[in-house]
Order: structure tokens, then sequence, then C-alpha cells
């Protein structure tokens, strides 16, 4: 890469490296936990039925919600 600013040079590689980082650091927590550690809060099948984060009509959804 040809970067005529040193500046943006810098900015590129630091902003490479914290990739690098956060890759390394998303491989290592793999596997940290049994597939069964996680249970439903209830006895009966579950389903989703908004999510985190859903564009809603005026707003983003800022939990989740589950339907029985």
């Amino acid at each position: 890469m040809n970067f005529k600013n040193k500046r943006y040079t810098k900015h590129y590689f630091i902003v490479m490296i914290l990739m690098t980082l956060g890759a390394l650091n998303m491989k290592a927590q793999e596997g940290m936990y049994p597939e069964d550690y996680f249970r439903p809060p209830l006895g009966i099948p579950i389903y989703l039925s908004g999510t985190f984060g859903e564009l809603r009509s005026n707003h983003f959804h800022s939990g989740i919600d589950i339907k029985t």
C-alpha cells in the first residue's frame, strides 16, 4: 500500500493490530463452555419473537422477547 500521509499509515497498522488481537481472543474463547452449559429459563420449548437491536417503528428494540 502506498500511503502519502504517515498519520494514515500509523492508523492503518493500529487498526490491523487490534483486529488481529480481537480475532485471536475470539479463537481462544471457543470451547470455553460445554455444549449443554446454558439452558432455557423454563422447562418448555421457547422461541425468540423479538431480538436485540431489532428495528421497530420509532426505535431500536433494546431487549429480547421470548414466546412460549
